[in-house]
């Protein structure tokens, strides 16, 4: 079977809402593509070489979009603009023991999570990686904060921070732009935390500007950023 014919066989069952089976899928191949295939045979080729086949095409064709979008010409005092966000999806049950769930109110037991992250400057996706629900964004934070570089300005919202990934990354000398949301903590924790990330982007700014009032401005700040 060649590349073109699996990702085609992918493609025909994500068309159909109802579970596919493998006795369909070898009916498929041979009615559309004259491929004769046993059932074992085509379930052998489900495994992880399948997955990175699969991610491969994804980041291919994100990039080849993107390309046309931004430019190198954008914010040229960075090395990279990195942008990134998760989006999560619920799966087939019977997929638990592989995709992990949360289990709250209204989630199923299995649920994929995709961490994406790309650069503005040129489009390049800088990851894409696919793990199971309950793997949340400060964890991604937390784990992949070695791949970024001195020099980096990162733009996430308030999920992927906590108090070590910030130290993590004042201490290496990245730039951080938090997007922050109402709705993301109760408002008791939203007013500290935002107070706290205000006076940690003053001492930032404070190490290249001269500011009258320092203490002040956390004050003008702080509300700005929720």
């Amino acid at each position: 079977m060649t590349s073109e014919k699996f990702f085609d066989l992918l493609l025909y069952c994500s068309s159909i809402s109802n579970p596919v089976s493998l006795e369909h899928c070898v009916t498929h191949l041979r009615s559309d593509h004259n491929l004769a295939i046993t059932k074992q045979s085509l379930d052998e080729r489900f495994n992880e070489g399948a997955v990175a086949f699969v991610k491969d095409i994804l980041r291919q064709a994100l990039e080849v979009e993107l390309e046309h979008i931004f430019s190198n010409d954008l914010f040229q005092q960075f090395n990279y603009v990195r942008i990134k966000d998760s989006t999560k999806f619920n799966v087939d049950n019977r997929l638990e023991k592989q995709l992990k769930g949360s289990g709250g109110y209204g989630t199923r037991k299995a649920c994929v999570n995709i961490q994406y992250e790309f650069d503005v400057k040129t489009g390049k996706i800088l990851d894409l990686d696919i793990t199971s629900g309950i793997i949340n964004d400060a964890f991604n934070a937390k784990e992949t904060q070695y791949n970024i570089n001195q020099g980096d300005l990162i733009i996430r919202d308030l999920g992927y921070y906590n108090l070590d990934v910030l130290a993590s990354f004042d201490n290496k000398n990245f730039y951080n732009l938090i997007l922050f949301f109402r709705n993301l903590l109760p408002a008791a924790d939203l007013k500290y935390f935002s107070r706290l990330i205000a006076s940690f982007l003053v001492s930032k700014l404070s190490k290249y500007t001269n500011l009258h009032g320092i203490k002040g401005l956390v004050e003008v700040v702080s509300p700005l950023l929720c």
